[in-house]
């Protein structure tokens, strides 16, 4: 069965989010990974997720840690919603947080859906720097 990993960003479109996901276990092993500022926009907080606190501190020989266990494992990585900042960081290659060291540390495909403000989507700097990741 395909792995999906799920990221949910911070964005008032993070409750969506769950509509998607029952869909996708319908048919798919699924695992979530929250954001900090997704879990402000998430109603049912009762499924369950990786928060973006990682797990372990350091590396012991031999041991994975949470985002090389979740990188591995995934076949698709889908981040919905995509927010700005997301989208920025990840272009930028900034792992700061377990979403994005996820993102990074995978070799499995990736689809985004960005959610913002129009205005901000259709930025010019955003436009030219930012929208060719997707």
């Amino acid at each position: 069965m395909k792995h999906i990993t799920l990221i949910i960003t911070g964005s008032i479109e993070a409750n969506k989010a769950l509509i998607l996901l029952k869909q996708l276990k319908k048919e798919f092993l699924v695992d979530i990974i929250c954001t900090k500022s997704s879990l402000h926009f998430l109603e049912d907080k009762t499924f369950s997720y990786y928060s973006e606190m990682f797990e372990q501190e350091s590396c012991v020989k031999g041991d994975l840690i949470t985002h090389t266990n979740l990188a591995i494992k995934t076949n698709l990585i889908v981040v919905y919603p995509a927010t700005m900042s997301f989208i920025s960081k990840a272009n930028l290659a900034i792992a700061d947080s377990l979403s994005l060291s996820v993102f990074f540390a995978s070799k499995a495909e990736k689809i985004l859906f960005p959610t913002m403000n129009h205005n901000m989507y259709h930025n010019q700097s955003f436009q030219k720097k930012f929208i060719r990741i997707i």
